[in-house]
């Protein structure tokens, strides 16, 4: 699948979170009451393009198209993450989780949850 930009994620994350198919104007108006004021042609440009990626479907009702997500959240994520180590840390998984952890400030608790994890991995 095609890198996802970070508008078409956007509108992705109307489709996740509607877990149901939109019309584009539901679209439009989720997007909007997140304070992303796109135009109609935009959003129409973002789902084309998602549907060509694989990342949407349409269905046609009536005269207009029905958009869901074809690409579970998960997937999406995955393959962005995997984008991601590949173009800023060539693939490798430990300095990019060192970097975070540098830049982070965690709670003890998550400190916790992060080592019963490597433990866990470990064995």
């Amino acid at each position: 699948m095609s890198k996802i930009t970070q508008s078409e994620w956007e509108v992705m994350e109307v489709l996740w979170e509607a877990d149901r198919p939109l019309f584009l104007e539901e679209i439009i108006e989720a997007l909007s009451a997140e304070g992303k004021n796109r135009s109609s042609k935009t959003v129409g440009t973002f789902l084309s393009r998602l549907v060509t990626k694989g990342a949407a479907k349409t269905t046609k009702r009536g005269r207009n198209n029905l958009y869901e997500a074809a690409l579970a959240r998960t997937e999406g994520v995955e393959t962005e993450t995997r984008s991601f180590l590949e173009r800023i840390f060539r693939g490798a998984t430990a300095p990019a989780v060192l970097h975070l952890l540098e830049d982070s400030d965690l709670t003890a608790d998550e400190i916790s949850e992060l080592q019963s994890y490597l433990d866990q991995r470990k064995s």
